[in-house]
């Protein structure tokens, strides 16, 4: 074992001050004698550091890629304390390993604190889309879906159930779609966000004509969820009230309304993000429209951004074809 180990069982053990970045990325790819020591150390380490550290773990693994904790964070599904284990369960949000999925189901079904099984609700959900993507086999398919769907109707806590509808959003299964408009339709804001998010997954545009009303509902939680739909379902019908959108008083509105049009394109989407990355005073703003036009590149395809910022030295026509073409 390295001289830095050695310290850093003794810190873990003992200590109460902050790991350092060294210290936290050493426990990166744990293996061998080195996992075995870590691991036996884990239990003794008082719960409030231990949720600390996983937290300043999952922190760091989201700013260097390179780093990978699933060896603490899996060990930590087990851990006595349920606030460690839902840190650990969005840890591994990353992780396609099919048996974390049946490790998840596990805890949705039979967690005794609620804490947990919300953590696994929306982790399920990756694992939804796996497997829509012929990447679980199709009866692990069906005995998530079957659980998030048994949370949804038997369960007493409304958080965990609409969780279960949002990772049902990436179901085919016809039952999920019935879930869907039972909380889009109910008398509740928090459900119908959840059925907005659900619906922005679902990969279906028949939901369009259920969302685009919303885009001018008087809760902004309600219009920034339907913006954000909008944009993974790609709907044309919606460019228009988008970019009215980007006015809206609440930032987030503005800024799913921004990423949308990047998602959905054509020429007067890219206008109106150009005209925040030149006009607006704010530099998050700025840098997210600036993400949007990249990604709209992408959507629009080869040369058509080149056509729009070349707007000005088009003769009429060419224009309008360019136009046409943006917006269809």
């Amino acid at each position: 074992m390295s001289p830095l180990a050695s310290r850093l069982l003794t810190q873990l053990r003992q200590g109460s001050e902050p790991l350092t970045v060294d210290q936290l990325a050493s426990l990166s790819d744990l293996n061998g004698e080195d996992r075995r020591a870590y691991l036996a150390v884990w239990s003794e380490v008082p719960g409030e550091r231990r949720l600390a550290i996983l937290e300043a773990l999952g922190r760091l693994a989201d700013d260097r890629f390179e780093l990978n904790f699933d060896a603490l964070d899996i060990f930590a599904l087990d851990d006595p304390d349920p606030r460690v284990r839902s840190v650990a369960i969005r840890n591994l949000w990353e992780n396609e390993d099919p048996s974390l999925a049946d490790r998840f189901l596990q805890i949705l079904n039979a967690d005794p604190e609620p804490e947990p099984v919300r953590a696994a609700a929306r982790a399920l959900g990756h694992f939804v889309l796996l497997g829509e993507l012929g990447r679980l086999g199709d009866s692990q398919l069906d005995r998530i879906v079957a659980g998030l769907l048994a949370v949804f109707t038997e369960s007493p806590d409304e958080t965990a159930r609409r969780l279960c509808v949002e990772s049902l959003g990436y179901s085919s299964h016809p039952e999920a779609t019935r879930v869907i408009e039972s909380a889009f339709v109910a008398d509740d804001e928090d459900w119908r966000a959840a059925a907005l998010l659900a619906m922005g997954r679902s990969a279906n545009a028949d939901w369009g004509p259920s969302i685009l009303p919303i885009l001018r509902h008087p809760s902004p939680a309600l219009r920034r969820e339907a913006a954000a739909a909008c944009g993974e379902l790609e709907l044309n019908a919606s460019r228009t009230e988008l970019i009215e959108l980007l006015e809206d008083s609440h930032r987030d509105v503005r800024r799913a309304a921004i990423w949308s049009l990047g998602q959905i394109g054509g020429k007067s989407a890219y206008l109106a993000l150009q005209q925040i990355v030149e006009h607006t005073t704010d530099p998050e703003e700025a840098e997210l429209a600036d993400r949007a036009l990249e990604n709209l590149a992408f959507v629009d395809g080869s040369g058509q951004l080149l056509l729009y910022a070349m707007d000005d030295g088009m003769d009429d026509d060419l224009a309008d074809e360019v136009d046409e073409a943006g917006e269809e």
